[in-house]
């Protein structure tokens, strides 16, 4: 991948029960969930049924989209008190992106909400290959289309972050994406790529911004 700026600038921490309501809490808090590390066939079977398999009741799916809205909503403040009158009123707070990096990182939080040691929530989180930032920027810009170029997996064994593995899959500069597994790296197509359940998920603007830096001042002789 090139760009004038390779580097994540930015990351969210986009958290998987946004949006999710008080009965899908229960429906997977209720189910028990398996312990593998505790036998060899419970790990064998855990690891035939493969990863997001886990015995707990499903949560519904959402999107990066929906996250990012769920986000940047707006929050209803009762008791705020005024820096400037120093009065309590009611407000409401609204958030969004001031400027808009070159790269963006979004981790997505796994982690339930119902105090499950280990426990990891396997929701499906659906993507595309692009991602409008328009609607959660405070001033939108002209160039705030961002295209995938990275997506990181973590293959859990029965619905645990205990055990597992990580892959990641990226895009090259001629539009191929690949699976990256240890020493394994291997061609897949866009297809088997979209199917995945992300765990982080890379963005690049498509019409990245130039940022000149000046160089630092050098130092004199004898100082």
């Amino acid at each position: 991948f090139r760009s004038p700026s390779t580097h994540v600038e930015m990351m969210l921490m986009l958290n998987a029960t946004l949006g999710l309501r008080d009965e899908d809490f229960l429906l997977s808090a209720e189910s028990s969930m398996e312990k593998p590390w505790e036998s060899r066939s419970a790990t064998r079977e855990a690891l035939k049924r493969g990863s997001g398999t886990s015995p707990r009741a499903p949560p519904p799916p959402t999107t990066v989209e929906e996250l990012l809205k769920l986000y940047f909503s707006t929050e209803t403040i009762d008791d705020y008190a005024c820096d400037e009158c120093h009065e309590r009123c009611r407000c409401d707070k609204v958030s969004g992106f001031r400027t808009t990096p070159n790269c963006l990182a979004t981790y997505i939080d796994r982690q339930p909400q119902y105090n499950q040691l280990f426990g990891k929530l396997n929701r499906v989180v659906t993507f595309s290959e692009t991602l409008d930032l328009r609607p959660f920027c405070v001033e939108p810009g002209s160039d705030e289309i961002y295209r995938l170029y990275a997506v990181v997996c973590h293959l859990d064994v029965a619905g645990s972050t205990f055990f597992g593995h990580y892959v990641c899959y990226v895009r090259d500069d001629r539009e191929r994406w690949w699976l990256l597994d240890d020493e394994s790296v291997r061609p897949v197509g866009w297809d088997a790529v979209r199917r995945v359940n992300p765990y982080m998920l890379f963005y690049a603007r498509a019409r990245p911004h130039l940022v000149f830096r000046a160089a630092p001042a050098r130092p004199r002789e004898g100082e």
